[in-house]
């Protein structure tokens, strides 16, 4: 999903529309990993039960995310045009995703503090660009926020796995 959102934005930024045609070949790789990760946790659990409710949110959510990045691609495929204040906070969605995956495998209240404040600065300057932008720049605002909202909602699943680890 990571490299799905650096890809996409590298495409976008260098004007190499045709080259999210190849990124959406990413998103199909991650349906069939989060599928095989929910399937596991169906079967056969966590060492700690109480642990395979948080996860299987965790990896249906990290799913849903690479939608939205497919989605973007889609739409860039067909626009082939974003304003740039749009692709910034675009990068700034792709690096908010690197913060949440160290967040992930090494967990810190600080670290999911500063994904709390990054995602409001995020959505404020998307919602601000939106009232003032229309077609394409409008579209990627709006899957920035989705995509922003989406990380932010997996660090309560994040604080339910660490209460016995803090």
């Amino acid at each position: 999903i990571s490299s799905m959102g650096d890809e996409s934005y590298t495409a976008i930024k260098e004007g190499e529309f045709d080259r999210l045609s190849d990124i959406l070949i990413m998103e199909d790789a991650t349906n069939r990993f989060t599928m095989s990760c929910r399937r596991i946790l169906n079967r056969h659990g966590s060492k700690e039960t109480k642990y395979v409710g948080p996860l299987y949110y965790l990896v249906e959510e990290l799913e849903n995310i690479g939608d939205e990045y497919k989605y973007v691609c889609q739409y860039f495929i067909k626009h082939k045009k974003i304003p740039q204040k749009s692709l910034e906070l675009y990068q700034a969605t792709n690096k908010l995703f690197k913060i949440y995956s160290e967040l992930f495998y090494k967990f810190s209240f600080n670290e999911a503090a500063k994904i709390s404040e990054e995602r409001k600065r995020i959505v404020d300057l998307a919602t601000d660009l939106i009232d003032k932008s229309k077609g394409a720049d409008t579209y990627m605002l709006h899957q920035i926020i989705i995509i922003t909202q989406k990380i932010f909602n997996q660090v309560g699943p994040l604080f339910s796995l660490q209460i016995d680890h803090s």
